[in-house]
């Protein structure tokens, strides 16, 4: 069967980082993270029945909610939301109630869909909320596969036929942000402009590839990629084209994508020594 591949969004890398201070287990955190994927493509705002990244089916929907033009009884009671794609009632007036801050229901400042409130219902199920066996799993789990089972079984209850899915992104995210991604060089990029793109992996030994895939937002075309090797002060040759594409790095690179409007010349680097970075590049990283 051919499966589907997991490509990192703007949530990922955090809610990887967030979920490994809760399970403390790379092969729970890829597991739970493989269910979440299927479930929500990791956005914390997504409403079953819609795309990703989500539409405005999913943005009006949050909206209403935070605006409380639509009633706690109505969120309750409508179709699955969030990143574990809560359907039902209790769980989701844990959700809209915030019970881990003692009562925090959504507004225009602590939105129904923000990705904090996605990640604390989720601790707070898995630590307080009747769901620790699916805690223990994560904990103990030695690979991926394992991981992804239990917390299918336990956490989602899934009566469905997904679970291979579910294991094949486990597999990649464990690749991604644990085991496959240990490399010396780190890949950082930037998307500008109304669309999309994703390098994976993230981390790699000199001289391995990773693959860059970008796609345009509806009605909107890639303009240029410009990647350097932060190290060396080199541009990368890149062929721009939409789709999928095979990068080779030997240094840290930043790859920049542009879609739409014209996209800017950097500066010609200056080194700093500590950081082995061009000086225009230093803001970026700075911590």
């Amino acid at each position: 069967m051919a499966y589907s591949d997991f490509s990192p969004n703007a949530y990922t890398q955090t809610i990887w980082d967030y979920l490994y201070n809760v399970i403390g287990n790379e092969y729970g955190v890829a597991g739970m993270m493989g269910n979440l994927y299927h479930e929500s493509h990791c956005y914390p705002n997504m409403l079953y029945g819609d795309s990703a990244p989500p539409t405005s089916l999913s943005i009006n929907y949050t909206t209403r909610v935070d605006s409380h033009e639509m009633s706690r009884a109505s969120f309750i009671s409508s179709r699955a939301y969030g990143l574990a794609q809560w359907l039902s009632s209790g769980r989701k007036a844990n959700l809209y109630d915030g019970v881990w801050a003692g009562g925090s229901q959504p507004s225009s400042g602590n939105s129904i869909g923000s990705l904090t409130r996605g990640l604390k219902m989720i601790e707070w199920e898995l630590t307080e909320g009747g769901y620790g066996s699916t805690l223990s799993a994560c904990q103990s789990a030695t690979n991926t596969d394992y991981a992804t089972e239990r917390v299918f079984t336990l956490y989602e209850g899934a009566g469905d036929d997904t679970l291979g899915q579910r294991q094949h992104y486990a597999q990649q995210i464990y690749d991604t942000y644990a085991g496959g991604a240990t490399g010396d060089c780190h890949v950082y990029l930037q998307v500008n402009g109304n669309g999309t793109a994703t390098v994976v992996p993230t981390s790699v030994n000199a001289g391995q590839d990773v693959t860059l895939t970008c796609t345009p937002a509806s009605g909107e075309q890639l303009l240029d990629i410009i990647a350097y090797e932060i190290q060396s002060g080199q541009s990368i040759a890149v062929t721009v084209t939409t789709g999928s594409q095979i990068i080779p790095i030997y240094n840290d690179a930043i790859i920049q994508v542009f879609f739409s409007g014209t996209p800017p010349v950097p500066p010609t680097p200056t080194y700093l020594e500590k950081k082995r970075m061009p000086i225009w590049m230093y803001p970026m990283f700075r911590r």
